[in-house]
């Protein structure tokens, strides 16, 4: 019962509540990133000790970066917004997000086109963006980085003021332009943690920014876990420890 006999129903005390147990147990880690990193299609390692999955909540990754390195000048903010360029580039994600609206609105009236700043840094500077995106969970090791949404009842956001304008994508370019500038080997794998996963699972339902970042294989669909999923791996853990 919640204070005042009043339910606490935000995704971050959720969040936080559902992976406490990942914080406390090295193996619920692991189980759970090699579940994310299996999924997508890659081998998981065999040889992870404990230890070397780090976990951190409600992470601002390019903020996080810079402060850590004690880096806050102009320069920096030129690199990062060189890297911005060359990851928009390489992930093609104007002109392809572009064409997946086009069919889209065939289908689909809501989904409004894309305005000419979104994605476009030679008309909208997306600095300030990356540095103010903030990631719910992140798991890591030597060769992959993890990036998880959480949500309860909210919906993915879609911000057409924004350089980055949805969220999804957003954080996966804010996490592909944060290995760029670390000099990192690191592949980001995306995953979200949600109520109603089979639902996601049907195309028919999936929003479709996570039909996108699915269409392009930056996520795959075996990455849409429920809050119960969670809670499973973690009890797992308990269980084998």
């Amino acid at each position: 019962m919640g204070i005042l006999g009043i339910e606490n129903r935000t995704e971050n005390w959720k969040t936080a509540r559902t992976f406490a147990p990942f914080f406390e147990n090295d193996d619920s880690r692991v189980r759970l990133i090699n579940r994310i990193v299996c999924n997508h299609g890659d081998i998981p390692s065999k040889d992870l000790l404990p230890g070397d999955v780090r976990l951190e909540l409600y992470w601002k990754p390019i903020r996080d970066w810079l402060s850590h390195k004690g880096v806050d000048d102009k320069d920096w903010e030129c690199k990062i917004r060189a890297a911005a360029i060359r990851q928009l580039e390489c992930l093609g994600v104007r002109s392809n997000l572009a064409s997946f609206i086009c069919e889209r609105q065939c289908n689909d009236q809501r989904i409004k086109s894309l305005k000419a700043t979104a994605y476009c840094v030679e008309k909208k500077d997306p600095t300030d963006n990356l540095k103010g995106t903030e990631i719910d969970i992140v798991l890591e090791t030597d060769g992959y980085l993890c990036i998880g949404e959480a949500k309860q009842e909210s919906s993915f956001s879609n911000d057409t003021n924004l350089a980055l304008t949805h969220q999804l994508i957003r954080q996966y370019v804010t996490a592909k332009v944060l290995v760029d500038i670390a000099k990192s080997n690191h592949k980001v794998i995306p995953f979200v943690v949600v109520t109603k996963k089979e639902k996601l699972k049907s195309g028919g339902f999936r929003p479709f920014q996570l039909d996108f970042m699915i269409d392009q294989e930056w996520m795959s669909k075996s990455n849409i876990f429920s809050w119960c999923d969670i809670n499973q791996i973690a009890r797992q853990s308990r269980t084998a420890g």
